[in-house]
């Protein structure tokens, strides 16, 4: 959970789409199109999981429960990489983790106040 400036999208890591460096002729031009655009999709659907969870949960400030652990599970719902009994386990194991970080909670410190102050500049 990067975030550097205001927006958030930066906060995660590249898309699958661009894991691998370009090399010039590898592409055409559609299919390059189409890369970035996939990236771009899902970047917004990152930022609107996470701003949701900020329009839910603004008035708290951050902590690792309930703020942190929701940042957490709205990231790794659609991956469905665990069953229905071990996914808020783990929810609650990355959570942890992140918050008994001194770097990691600090940049999810930065990246929950980026999200509250960008909900409360859309009213």
């Amino acid at each position: 959970m990067q975030s550097s400036s205001g927006s958030g999208a930066e906060s995660n890591p590249p898309s699958e789409a661009f894991r691998e460096p370009w090399k010039p002729g590898e592409d055409d031009p559609s299919t390059l199109l189409s890369r970035i655009l996939l990236s771009a999709e899902q970047a917004a659907a990152i930022s609107a999981s996470l701003r949701s969870v900020a329009v839910t949960l603004r008035p708290q400030p951050f902590s690792r429960d309930p703020v942190l652990r929701a940042l957490v599970r709205c990231q790794l719902e659609p991956l469905q990489a665990f069953s229905g009994d071990s996914f808020e386990p783990m929810c609650e194991a990355v959570a942890e983790a992140i918050y008994d970080d001194v770097e990691a909670r600090r940049r999810a410190e930065q990246l929950w106040s980026e999200l509250t102050n960008g909900v409360a500049d859309d009213k």
